[in-house]
């Protein structure tokens, strides 16, 4: 008799399976990868197989990017393109040649302030994978710089290949590559048949037009306040991304004269950068260029990064130190008419 009984418990929740398949609305998807952790969020009611299914997509998705542009990994396509000190040409994947193009344009418009090749400059001041005590030597920072420049990096898109116009030329992506991830990760979305969504990598965020409710996303830009997390601005995206960038997180102390140093490193001076601009916020309608673009930015400062927002019609909230405490708001026009719709 409770062999009967376990046997139709069993059948009923096939059964029950079969009939009402399980369901979740508004999944949330959280992991890690480049280095970073990442959040989707789904506004759907899907089932757990197609649930597995998207995770699944996206893993797969972030592990080839990591795989490709990781700095990281040794293996990875980019790190064997940076071990190559030789001028000859080298062949690169699409996803690869799709960032560095884009980036090369950020750093054409920009007049060099984003830089994918600053990184021994960035690893020289510490901020790489080795710390260091004291700061570099300005003959250090001359001798950096002769490897340093975007112009030294040849793009060739028919081809797919980089060539380097100095042998010990290197290329970083991370101040473009988790965008590009975002507006994939949005892509595997799409051709998994998902219409509203919103995908968070490292901070940089995209999402769609609207939630399930038709009501819009809406994202929070932080307050550069010391010692807490708060929302400085709430904006609306419909169908767009946003990036931030700003140096109140990421810094260290000089040591010798205990000031904040930034680890945004400008490719024009070799220096970290000094002014007054607590962060800038970019939307777009990629997150790989509202990525790239907040770099560059953040780079010019208040006042030059500002024009340059303005003159390229940009969409940006720009956050300014004043004094301990104050800050002042800059919104660029595009800005300000994208928040009005």
């Amino acid at each position: 008799m409770r062999t009967i009984v376990q046997i139709l418990i069993v059948v009923i929740a096939i059964i029950a399976w079969l009939l009402f398949p399980s369901k979740q609305y508004s999944p949330t998807i959280k992991g890690r990868a480049l280095g970073t952790t990442y959040t989707i969020k789904i506004a759907h009611v899907i089932s757990k197989a197609k649930l597995v299914e998207i995770r699944e997509t996206v893993r797969k998705e972030l592990e080839d990017i990591n795989n490709k542009m990781s700095t990281y990994l040794s293996d990875s396509e980019l790190s064997k393109f940076n071990q190559l000190h030789s001028i000859e040409p080298f062949p690169i994947s699409q996803k690869t040649l799709q960032v560095i193009i884009e980036a090369q344009t950020v750093s054409q418009a920009s007049n060099g302030a984003f830089d994918i090749t600053v990184g021994p400059l960035v690893n020289l001041w510490g901020f790489g994978p080795q710390k260091i005590k004291n700061n570099p030597s300005a003959q250090k920072i001359k001798d950096m710089l002769q490897q340093v420049g975007y112009q030294k990096l040849t793009v060739d898109p028919q081809s797919k290949t980089l060539k380097k116009a100095h042998p010990d030329l290197y290329v970083d992506l991370s101040a473009i590559a988790k965008g590009f991830a975002v507006d994939a990760v949005c892509d595997c979305l799409r051709n998994a048949g998902m219409q509203n969504y919103m995908v968070e990598i490292g901070g940089e965020i995209r999402a769609s037009a609207f939630k399930k409710d038709k009501t819009p996303w809406i994202i929070g830009i932080e307050s550069p306040q010391p010692g807490k997390r708060s929302v400085q601005k709430a904006v609306t995206l419909k169908g767009m991304a946003i990036a931030t960038s700003g140096n109140y997180r990421n810094f260290r102390y000089d040591a010798k004269t205990k000031k904040r140093l930034s680890h945004t490193i400008s490719p024009q001076t070799g220096r970290p950068i000094s002014h007054n601009l607590a962060s800038v916020s970019v939307i777009s309608s990629t997150c790989m260029h509202a990525d790239a673009m907040a770099t560059a930015l953040m780079v010019l400062g208040e006042k030059r990064g500002f024009e340059l927002a303005q003159s390229l019609k940009l969409a940006c909230y720009f956050i300014v130190h004043e004094k301990p405490g104050n800050y002042k708001i800059l919104q660029t026009d595009a800005f300000k008419k994208l928040q009005m719709k």
